[in-house]
């Protein structure tokens, strides 16, 4: 990203903040050490400089980072997460969920290339926002069942 890029990002950030709104952010790549698969070795570096985005995105309450790319299932238990980034204002964290994939999803193996998930894949998420909280909820669109779900409770009704 380029600094004209991260000051956009910083005033939008700061715009939401002073309306106690909740920011949807959705980048395709994942950051580093946050969702499912984001500690191997191929989603290390999708970011050239990750510790800034970071540090933006650490600074601000009511923020759900929303990343795809790994294509790992929604049934592992770290899909959503509260990333905490050390020096950074809001010592909750911000909120990372992994949007699970359309048609091909892959498992970890030991050597972190991974192997796909057989038969069929198709899960993805349904996000409901209300004043005090926001629902992500998880769902399997081939078996027609939800996953999981996770209420957040907004910084100014925690």
């Amino acid at each position: 990203m380029s600094d004209e890029q991260f000051a956009w990002l910083e005033d939008r950030l700061w715009y939401w903040r002073r309306r106690q709104s909740p920011v949807m952010v959705i980048s395709h790549h994942p950051l580093p050490d946050t969702v499912t698969s984001t500690r191997n070795r191929l989603f290390m570096n999708d970011y050239l400089q990750a510790d800034r985005l970071l540090q933006v995105l650490g600074r601000h309450p009511d923020i759900f980072f929303f990343t795809g790319h790994t294509h790992r299932p929604l049934e592992r238990g770290d899909w959503y997460i509260r990333r905490v980034v050390p020096g950074s204002a809001d010592l909750d964290g911000f909120h990372t969920i992994n949007t699970g994939a359309i048609e091909t999803g892959w498992l970890d193996n030991p050597d972190g290339v991974g192997e796909v998930v057989p038969g069929g894949f198709n899960q993805g998420l349904q996000i409901e926002a209300g004043p005090r909280w926001v629902t992500v909820k998880a769902r399997d669109f081939m078996r027609q069942e939800w996953i999981k779900q996770i209420r957040i409770p907004l910084s100014g009704t925690r």
